[in-house]
């Protein structure tokens, strides 16, 4: 099982009316405990951002750790790929 953790970052709680600006993601390799973060220096970026996000994210994981992610950030990032027709992989794992 690999297993990785997420974070969002917007500029408020609606996914229609904000944007994204930051993706961040903690995980494991071997014994290390690594971090990436994919930012949007513009509402622009934001296709952009989750298409890397999704990635680098497809295929390597299976167990998706998260605060309150069922209810704020897996929506949010499901909207925002569906609006920018980005896959996200959340439904191939564990959220």
């Amino acid at each position: 099982m690999t297993i990785f953790v997420i974070d969002i970052e917007t500029t408020g709680l609606s996914r229609e009316l904000t944007d994204l600006y930051l993706i961040g993601c903690g995980y494991f390799t071997g014994e290390c405990y690594n971090t990436i973060q994919w930012f949007a220096d513009s509402p622009e970026d934001e296709p952009e951002i989750l298409k890397a996000f999704n990635d680098f994210v497809s295929g390597r994981f299976t167990l998706l750790i998260h605060y309150n992610g069922n209810h704020f950030d897996i929506p949010y990032l499901k909207a925002k790929a569906m609006k920018h027709s980005v896959t996200i992989p959340f439904d191939s794992m564990e959220v």
